[in-house]
């Protein structure tokens, strides 16, 4: 495995000027000259309407258990469907296996949108040549050979993590500059581009739309993603927005950070019962950052806040220090072959109450990275929402969540060590290895 060297991590201001950047690092297949370009006219986007389509802006929810699965998907392939030529579609994803969105982004390809997507390198070897990401591979060439810079088309992967030593490519997220009648287009959370991402996991995605701070920070990641070399650490703040990205740097740790500025008691218009409420839905908690963190909710809890925990996995150590605090293990063995198939796949945190001393505040943290060591050196990205309707939708679903969840128990992974069979072998092989 290719180490970076440590460089200091410099915090990018939301004022920071984006300078062009040349592509470099390892492409996962070099675009090869094909002659002709489609003609953008005839775009299958503006025969649509695309015009008059607007993308509904913040949270979008799916539920693998019913027909609500593609709700995320779906979201995806329309935004991707309503960008007419001439525009970009960038997307960062640590999976890409889906036919249908595959489709699409061959589709706007042809019709004169540049189409640019990053995965993990690791992923796309373990691909057969049939797979989505060489077949995204091959649809992008054509037509390369006479468009501008500003105008190809490609696909890239990163060894270990783009911007960061260690770790992973981990990122989720997609930039539209342009689909119907909203520009400058951000969505992103906790779904990969594949099909598991609508029928095996419970995902969350978050869109919003011309906050030119936002809309550059994201660009200058993608950019430097591109280079597939060590960067500083990138945040930018705009319309109780704050967008992060992951590897931290020097930032320190963003969930801590929120944490750590709850009072439990004192909640005034907010909260349940004059008490700071918190509602976590997180995949993962692992290693020694994810016992800080549940070390953390149970103080809190013993301090009076009102919390709800809903998880995949977890350490027994981890799940002994939540003890007494309310959690539900979201995970089924939808097919009874003995593996959990059906599980929790968010990395999110709602608060309102008490907060940094404001009595009456309300926010949602979400995002890509897990509750553990690698979320917090992987190319990651996220965003913490200071605004009520976002809070109280966040809320209520993982509300939802955790009163649907199974009501037994399961074991732990440590459990399973001494037994014949492992139901979190899969889970493991992807949420500790980062899914």
């Amino acid at each position: 495995m290719h180490m970076k060297k440590i460089v200091v991590a410099t915090l990018l201001t939301v004022g920071l000027v984006v300078s062009t950047l040349g592509v470099s690092g390892t492409s996962a297949a070099s675009p090869a000259p094909v002659s002709g370009v489609t003609s953008v006219g005839a775009s299958n986007a503006a025969s649509a309407g695309w015009a008059n389509w607007g993308i509904g802006k913040g949270q979008t929810f799916n539920d693998p258990r019913n027909s609500k699965k593609w709700k995320i998907i779906d979201k995806i392939k329309r935004t991707i469907k309503h960008t007419p030529g001439g525009q970009k579609i960038w997307v960062m994803t640590w999976n890409l296996q889906s036919k249908g969105i595959v489709k699409q982004l061959i589709r706007a390809h042809n019709r004169g949108v540049s189409v640019r997507l990053i995965m993990s390198r690791q992923l796309a070897k373990e691909q057969n040549g049939n797979g989505s990401f060489w077949t995204l591979t091959r649809g992008l060439k054509k037509g390369n050979a006479k468009r501008g810079w500003a105008r190809k088309s490609f696909t890239r992967t990163c060894s270990n993590s783009c911007r960061g030593w260690g770790g992973s490519m981990h990122s989720k997220f997609m930039m539209v500059s342009k689909a119907g009648k909203r520009s400058k287009i951000v969505s992103q959370g906790s779904a990969n581009f594949t099909h598991a991402a609508a029928t095996r996991q419970w995902n969350d995605w978050y869109t919003v739309y011309e906050k030119g701070r936002v809309w550059r920070a994201y660009k200058q990641v993608f950019k430097q993603s591109l280079k597939d070399k060590r960067f500083g650490a990138v945040q930018a703040w705009q319309d109780q927005h704050n967008a992060w990205f992951a590897p931290f740097g020097n930032q320190g740790d963003k969930v801590m950070q929120l944490l750590n500025k709850v009072q439990c008691g004192g909640a005034v218009r907010s909260g349940v019962d004059g008490r700071t409420a918190l509602r976590i839905a997180s995949s993962v908690f692992q290693n020694k950052r994810g016992l800080r963190i549940a070390r953390k909710i149970k103080q809190l809890h013993n301090q009076g806040c009102n919390i709800r925990v809903v998880f995949t996995m977890m350490t027994n150590k981890i799940r002994n220090a939540l003890s007494g605090v309310p959690t539900r293990h979201l995970v089924y063995d939808w097919d009874s072959d003995g593996s959990f198939d059906r599980y929790l796949h968010m990395k999110v945190m709602t608060i309102s109450g008490n907060w940094n001393g404001d009595r009456d505040h309300r926010l949602v943290f979400n995002g890509s990275a897990n509750w553990s060591k690698i979320g917090a050196i992987s190319d990651e990205q996220g965003m913490v929402v200071h605004l009520k309707w976002p809070e109280k939708q966040y809320a209520k679903h993982i509300n939802y969540l955790f009163n649907t969840a199974p009501l037994i128990a399961r074991g732990t992974p440590d459990d399973y060590k001494s037994r014949g069979t492992n139901p979190y072998a899969g889970l493991e092989l992807e949420l500790a290895g980062q899914g």
